[in-house]
């Protein structure tokens, strides 16, 4: 999965380097795309302080994640598809729900914005 400047994610055929789904909805550039352990789901994390939940197999938002009050550069599921990771320009990270979509802890502490990497 790639994200772009063009405020879209894209999905590829790895054997054929072909575009097979093209993930619409961010109102900014899509700075990071992360699958869930399980393959079902893909999120992507945006400039418009958003992280938006993809459906792989039928290619809609099933969710947006709101909550951070400047650009999300990482969002990542965690192992067992329970809990989703984000990371902001606004100084912190925040654990989401990935059922309710429900932020439940933010990390702060940092004096400038925040990258996660596995």
């Amino acid at each position: 999965a790639t994200g772009s400047y063009d405020h879209t994610a894209r999905l590829w055929e790895t054997e054929t380097c072909t575009c097979f789904r093209i993930l619409v909805g961010h109102l900014g550039d899509v700075n990071f795309a992360s699958f869930s352990p399980d393959g079902s789901m893909i999120a992507t994390a945006s400039d418009d302080t958003t992280v938006k939940i993809w459906s792989l197999d039928e290619g809609n938002c099933i969710m947006t994640l709101k909550g951070h009050e400047g650009p999300v550069f990482t969002a990542m599921f965690l192992p067992y598809n329970e809990f989703i990771l984000t990371a902001s320009d606004d100084a912190t990270a925040k654990i989401w729900d990935d059922l309710t979509g429900e932020c439940i802890q933010t990390l702060s502490g940092h004096s400038d914005g925040v990258l996660w990497d596995r």
